[in-house]
């Protein structure tokens, strides 16, 4: 059996007829089962969304033989073994689908006879691995989420006219117009089984069928409303036979097309021109009595079957044809009504277009063929997913509130969203997407698209197959959600960058790239992908995330300085001259090399192939103790240049060496942390000292400081008698959160102020945070009280806006008072000797004290009031 080492299953489904990605969840491998993170779908394998149609007389195959239907992987992307399926569940809805068994033993997913409505199961099953760590066979187990909806054979319903009939598909549902469509054309469709393929499945048919004439006896159909074919609420915004202007044709049933023709009245004027009405009626058709037997269904339209009722009617919308181009007069939005171009000049009134203009404030626009350009206004969404070849879409000085998509029939177009451009809704389906000047959109959706920012924000997440941001000296970039691609390239000298997310891999060898300072980014996810990060001139703080299978590659050049955060499982290391990578936490890595400096904590670091040439600086170094290890002959004393010590190599197992420090000598400064977050409007300290510990630097030697920072934001005070720095955070942006970073640097220098060569410098990387939201209060209703020794004081906290209740000490312990709780959160304190001592209450990281003081030659009394802490 293969051995891996993954903890957590994924699963990559391989079955046919399943429609995306799947929802799933799965069990944490190890030797209990018990329920750990997602499943791991290849959305290529196929769906997640069953439509069919059900056979009265037999069962049809949804996924045959179960046990071999998936392939399971570890989180890790590596096969598991012997998988087998378990059970399923039905998580909500109807009861369509059973397994059964065949004549070879397979388990089978079926959809049962005559089915009809929707379902969502939960799929269960199992698969093995070995542990590399205890050599024991491990079961896990997981489950994946898939939805089916199923018509039964016979079952009619009212969509759309399709000039094919939904061949193979399913019916369209039914959508209300646009304010200048003529009207809509509607038929009944009856499903049925068509041919059955050599795989079991069969096609889709839906036959177009006559609707139930609901008509009394002594009525004549002219007598009667559209035929009685079918009924409206309300008919006033219809084109009827009798009216005179019926140039669009007349509301009617079509008795040769089987359909019922709706013809709008265009009654709402604007100018010169007029257009349909918004508005929403219910609509309402008889299908005819259906049976089904074993050559299928059939219908008779003399029989009255199920009552079909739906809205029909006009929305905000407005269609489009060609180019055309939307712009803002005054208040008011508008659209050529024949498209095209719009001019307006400054003192333009709307009175000088409205013969040749519509207004579309608010509108969402549907585009039938044609590239739309948004100068300015407010719309709802842009959709061009049924356009006639590519369209392009240019939003700016603009709000759009919806989403836009612009898949024509021809292959995706392109989306720019350009100065003070403001989508409100998910940019979709498109081959480029610009954002630039200032842009802001909620939302990116569109995995195989190119993604330029050049100075634009994304308020929510980002999917795509290329990101680029590029640098804007004007315009920061930032995207507050996450970034999932397959290639990212960042650049930040002169504006900022800034990812609230994480920057997810979604494909083997993915590639990150990143220039310049500028660059803020939470997490980067390799999603255990065969990844490379390359660092250019970049200094910045990350987390590196599901890269346990050390097949991230980490590159830096040109005086990079990039800290990992937490603990870090990477693969190969190339650290140019004049870089550093510093290892704030554990780190376990392949190998690395290069003229560069390693900064790491002693004792864990871990190197599993090998180190050559980098300066391996370590932290909280100590003579005897662990400096770190390695596997088994990987590396060697001199394959690496120590800063400030000397090692022993010994064996610490059969696979593992340890190098151990036997000496130190002085090599530079170092401060007490590296990193520090504090918020806005609170301070912490640094402390300097030589680096390693107990070294000394040279006599005649001085210190000294900088900040590299904003000093709107950042200001440190050094006491140089203690080599104590206070750093003070006074302000937070909200807005360019690179602006919310700096360093603190210490470095020897010579009489003259040159810097010494060949020492290390410390520094310490500086975050600033908004300043805590304050959740409550905890208050004392005294600051300070005096008593004599016997004398009595009661004390009453009370704290607001959390549930809480406030933890009440003695500062000395009964040795001044004694303190007693009298129910709830009132105390009494009692003088007991005299002295001072403080009565505290505490809420997590809040505190109030009252201050007491017993004295017998003192007058009793006290200061009250509000004696008030925030809590944070």
């Amino acid at each position: 059996m293969r051995k891996n080492t993954g903890k957590v299953l994924s699963m990559i489904l391989a079955m046919a007829m399943v429609v995306s990605s799947f929802s799933a969840t799965f069990v944490s491998a190890s030797t209990q089962e018990v329920v750990g993170n997602n499943a791991r779908v290849d959305e290529a394998s196929g769906q997640d969304e069953y439509k069919v149609i059900s056979d009265k007389y037999n069962e049809i195959e949804l996924i045959s033989d179960l046990d071999n239907a998936f392939s399971v992987q570890t989180m890790d992307r590596e096969d598991l073994d012997d998988i087998e399926y378990v059970s399923f569940s039905k998580v909500s809805g109807d009861s369509l689908v059973k397994v059964v068994r065949d004549d070879d033993d397979n388990r089978n997913l079926v959809l049962k006879k005559n089915a009809s409505g929707t379902e969502t199961i939960r799929i269960n099953f199992k698969g093995t691995y070995t542990d590399d760590n205890t050599d024991r066979e491990v079961t896990a187990r997981g489950s994946i989420d898939v939805d089916i909806t199923a018509y039964a054979e016979g079952d009619v319903v009212l969509a759309p006219v399709d000039a094919e009939d939904y061949l193979n598909g399913m019916p369209d549902d039914i959508t209300l117009g646009a304010v200048n469509d003529s009207g809509m054309d509607l038929a009944l469709y009856m499903a049925k089984v068509g041919s059955w393929n050599s795989d079991g499945t069969s096609n889709a048919e839906w036959v177009r069928i006559d609707p139930y004439q609901d008509l009394d006896e002594d009525e004549e159909p002219e007598d009667v409303d559209f035929a009685g074919y079918f009924k409206l609420s309300s008919d006033k915004n219809f084109v009827l036979e009798d009216d005179e202007v019926k140039d669009s044709g007349w509301t009617h049933y079509d008795e040769d097309e089987d359909a019922i023709n709706l013809a709008f009245k265009w009654n709402d004027s604007e100018g010169d021109n007029d257009w349909a009405k918004v508005f929403n009626t219910k609509l309402e058709v008889y299908a005819p009595k259906v049976e089904v037997d074993e050559n299928g269904p059939s219908y008779d339209s003399d029989k009255k079957g199920e009552k079909i009722r739906v809205s029909v009617g006009v929305e905000k919308k407005w269609r489009v044809s060609g180019d055309a181009e939307i712009d803002k007069l005054g208040a008011r939005t508008l659209i050529g009504i024949n498209g095209g171009n719009l001019s307006f000049d400054s003192d333009d009134k709307y009175s000088d277009y409205e013969n040749d203009v519509k207004v579309v404030t608010g509108y969402d626009i549907v585009v039938d063929s044609g590239n739309i350009t948004v100068n300015g206004g407010t719309i709802g969404g842009i959709d061009a997913a049924d356009a006639e070849g590519t369209v392009s879409v240019h939003v700016e000085n603009a709000t759009v509130n919806g989403d836009i998509n612009v898949e024509g029939t021809d292959g995706l177009g392109d989306i720019t969203a350009g100065e003070d451009a403001r989508v409100n809704g998910t940019l979709k389906k498109a081959a480029n997407i610009v954002l630039e000047d200032g842009a802001t959109v909620s939302d990116v959706d569109a995995d195989a698209s190119v993604l330029t920012m050049n100075g634009a924000t994304v308020t929510g997440n980002v999917k795509t197959a290329n990101f680029n941001a590029d640098d804007n000296d004007e315009y920061n970039n930032t995207v507050n959600g996450d970034i999932k691609a397959d290639e990212f390239h960042v650049e930040a000298s002169d504006g900022s960058f800034t990812a609230g997310g994480s920057m997810i891999a979604t494909t083997d060898d993915a590639e990150y790239e990143f220039t310049g300072n500028n660059i803020s980014v939470n997490t980067l996810d390799a999603d255990y992908y065969a990844t490379t990060v390359n660092f250019d001139e970049t200094n910045m703080v990350i987390a590196v995330t599901n890269a346990n299978s050390f097949n991230t590659d980490f590159n830096l050049i040109n005086e990079s300085d990039v800290t990992v955060n937490g603990s870090a499982r990477l693969a190969s290391m190339e650290v140019e001259e004049d870089s550093v990578l510093r290892f704030a936490a554990d780190a376990i890595v392949e190998d690395m090399s290069g003229d560069g400096m390693v900064v790491a904590q002693a004792g864990q670091l871990h190197i599993n192939s090998g180190i050559s040439d980098v300066m391996l600086k370590l932290n909280n170094l100590a003579i005897g103790s662990t400096a770190f290890t390695a596997s088994t002959d990987a590396v060697d004393e001199n394959d690496f240049n120590a800063v400030g010590y000397s090692l022993t190599k010994e064996a610490a197992s059969s696979t593992v060496d340890r190098f151990v420090v036997d000496a130190v000598s002085f090599a530079g400064l170092a401060f007490d942390k590296e990193f520090t977050t504090i918020a806005q409007g609170y301070s912490d300290t640094i402390t300097l000292a030589a680096y390693p510990t107990g070294t000394n630097a040279p006599a005649d030697a001085r210190v000294m400081w900088e900040l590299d920072g904003n000093d709107d934001y950042f200001n440190v005070v050094v006491d140089p008698n203690t080599n104590v720095a206070t750093i003070n955070v006074t302000g937070y942006n909200a807005d360019d959160k690179t602006a919310n970073t700096a360093t603190i640097r210490a470095y020897l220098v010579d009489e003259d102020g040159f810097e010494l060569e060949g020492y290390v410098a410390a520094t310490c990387k500086v975050t600033a945070v908004a300043q805590p939201e304050v959740r409550g209060t905890l208050k004392a209703d005294t600051t300070s009280y005096t008593l004599p020794v016997g004398g009595i004081y009661d004390i009453q906290f009370s704290v607001t806006g959390v549930d809480a209740t406030p933890v009440v000490t003695d500062s000395r312990t009964g040795s001044v008072f004694q303190l007693t709780n009298l129910g709830g959160n009132k105390y009494r304190v009692t003088g007991v000797n005299e002295g001072t001592a403080y009565v505290v209450a505490t809420v997590g990281d809040t505190r109030v004290s009252v201050a007491i003081t017993v004295d017998n030659d003192a007058t009793q009394g006290g200061e009250k009031g509000n004696n008030v802490s925030e809590i944070r």
